[in-house]
């Protein structure tokens, strides 16, 4: 039998700094967002976004929220540094403009009504809050499943369930997020963005 140390969790990764009212229906979502940004090959050549979510992100997703952390996510932002004064704003223009622009100035197609699916009788085996992501390309699509497990935490079929930090952030215990100031202050947890 062998001993594997388990990954060190932190405070800051049981209490993360982020969108409100519900970890796993707006931080873990956000997360997901990004990382599938981060994981896609080519974004530069990206025609269109959807977005399916399943089980309980799509049952009570909109009323949590999901949708407007979802685009934050897609726009790179990330839960603990987005702006609190400027999410609302980054969230409507993507909702009137029916476009997404990446860093590289590349503008996808997407319209939050139509690109944001909530699929309320259809769940994945794996976990209830599972949200699929998919980017097409001119003669490809590119799709990969998140699923939220909890208190910012997300993972992929491909990722063990084994507990630790598997939406592939550092815990905030060793970065210099936990020994430094917050980008913004903050009087309670939770954020709500329409």
């Amino acid at each position: 039998m062998t001993n594997k140390a388990a990954p060190f969790i932190g405070v800051f990764d049981l209490f993360r700094v982020g969108v409100g009212p519900s970890s796993s229906h707006t931080v873990g979502p956000m997360i997901a967002a990004s990382r599938f940004i981060a994981e896609m090959p080519t974004p530069a050549h990206c025609r269109s976004i959807q977005v399916e979510l399943f089980g309980s992100l799509a049952l009570t997703g909109m009323g949590h929220g999901t949708d407007s952390t979802i685009i934050l996510g897609l726009l790179g932002e990330a839960p603990a540094t987005v702006d609190p004064d400027l999410a609302t704003t980054l969230v409507r223009r993507v909702r009137e403009e029916k476009v997404l622009r990446f860093a590289s100035c590349h503008e996808v197609s997407f319209d939050p009504s139509c690109d944001v699916l909530f699929l309320m009788d259809e769940t994945l085996p794996r976990h209830p809050n599972a949200m699929r992501f998919t980017a097409a390309y001119e003669k490809a699509k590119f799709s990969r499943v998140y699923y939220s497990v909890g208190g910012g935490f997300v993972e992929t079929n491909e990722e063990p369930t084994d507990g630790g930090l598997l939406d592939g952030s550092t815990p905030l215990a060793s970065t210099t997020l936990a020994t430094s100031s917050l980008p913004f202050a903050f009087e309670t947890s939770s954020l709500t963005v329409s």
